[in-house]
């Protein structure tokens, strides 16, 4: 019987299974945490931790299912047990300090396993910068109308003003800049690769459906930065980006697009803008850089 498959059994002998963790139980946490590691690509000994991580409970999840570490050590390793005693042995907001690169990727791979990724960040640009941004964006760039009749209802049935950004132009760079620091923010300029990013401009009238971002089947797939460039907003607009529970009979968040904000989201978050009312006299105007994670 091979390493892994030992594993599995000792966890399944744990009745892991049985063990809740959040919306799962702690054995598909577990597993979900090193199916991720794995996809991206990560040493064998950081993939077994995350396999184990928190076998021995810590301070965020207390149910411990193991004391023994030679047991565990025989199971996956001595480097891999070591981090998998680093990680509960050592209180999360310190936890949090340590970067040494195997300890943050087997965070942010917790992380992602067991939150849907939803980040704002506001007042990210100042005043100059924004109403530069405005400008270029609102008066020179080129942009292309796409849509088509029928029922907007439909898939890729779209009417909206379009715009491909080249991260040589200037203007452009500004905003890849900010994309790449949100990235290494949040720990991801390591598992993804950059896909596309473009400008949509809408105004009164435009159509809008939910989608999900580059045709992701689940949650982490594709990851989304959204910056919104108006250099004014009214809540009388409308034009907010409404996010959807998964099965898409709830709203489960409501953004409003307020003047120097990003989002950094899931692509498989089922979403879109709201359309705008008749008062609105701007061009609703987003800028959304597409990741896609890293599939080795």
């Amino acid at each position: 019987m091979n390493k892994y498959s030992r594993c599995i059994n000792y966890l399944l002998d744990q009745k892991t299974n049985l063990i809740p963790h959040g919306n799962k139980s702690f054995f598909d946490h577990l597993l979900g945490t090193y199916n991720l590691l794995k996809k991206t690509g990560q040493e064998e000994d950081i993939c077994f931790a995350g396999l184990f991580h928190s076998i021995y409970g810590n301070d965020v999840f207390d149910k411990k299912t193991e004391t023994d570490r030679e047991k565990i050590k025989e199971l996956i390793g001595p480097k891999a047990e070591e981090l998998v005693w680093t990680f509960n042995s050592t209180p999360r907001t310190e936890l949090e300090k340590n970067n040494t690169p195997e300890m943050k990727m087997l965070l942010l791979c917790n992380k992602l396993e067991q939150n849907t990724l939803f980040e704002i960040y506001d007042n990210l640009f100042d005043y100059q910068t924004l109403d530069t941004l405005y400008g270029e964006y609102r008066d020179y760039v080129p942009w292309r109308f796409t849509g088509t009749a029928g029922d907007a209802v439909q898939q890729n049935t779209w009417k909206k003003f379009q715009y491909i950004l080249n991260k040589k132009k200037k203007i452009d760079k500004i905003l890849f800049n900010e994309a790449n620091n949100i990235l290494r923010k949040n720990n991801l300029d390591k598992i993804v690769k950059f896909n596309r990013a473009y400008g949509n401009g809408n105004i009164y009238g435009t159509v809008h459906h939910f989608h999900e971002d580059d045709g992701a089947q689940n949650y982490n797939e594709v990851f989304t930065i959204m910056f919104y460039l108006n250099k004014e907003w009214f809540m009388h607009y409308g034009g907010e980006t409404v996010f959807l529970t998964q099965d898409k009979n709830e709203i489960w968040k409501s953004v409003i697009p307020k003047p120097g904000r990003a989002i950094l989201f899931d692509g498989f978050i089922p979403h879109a803008a709201r359309e705008l009312s008749r008062q609105c006299v701007e061009l609703r105007m987003v800028v959304s850089f597409k990741y896609g994670v890293k599939n080795v």
